[in-house]
């Protein structure tokens, strides 16, 4: 990606003239991968810049100490807590 999502990745695949998107930020020193959004437009369309702006905005709550998403040890934590 590029401008302002430079630091984020995506996703992508087409069924028929649809195109699907996740928009993906890498932490590899975290050692984990957070989906921020996903969304879908035909196939020779471009999202609206609003969609890009909100989207950096939303990657960059993924900088705050703690997190303020669950991560994958917290629903193993939880379920394992559910059993016992």
């Amino acid at each position: 990606m590029s401008g302002i999502c430079a630091d984020l990745h995506e996703a992508r695949d087409r069924h028929d003239q649809t195109l699907y998107r996740l928009y993906l930020k890498w932490q590899r020193r975290e050692r984990r991968v957070i989906v921020l959004t996903g969304a879908s437009k035909p196939n020779g369309t471009a999202l609206p810049d609003t969609f890009y702006e909100e989207l950096a905005r939303l990657a960059a709550t993924t900088s705050t100490v703690p997190p303020p998403f669950a991560t994958v040890d917290d629903a193993v934590r939880l379920t394992l807590e559910d059993r016992s």
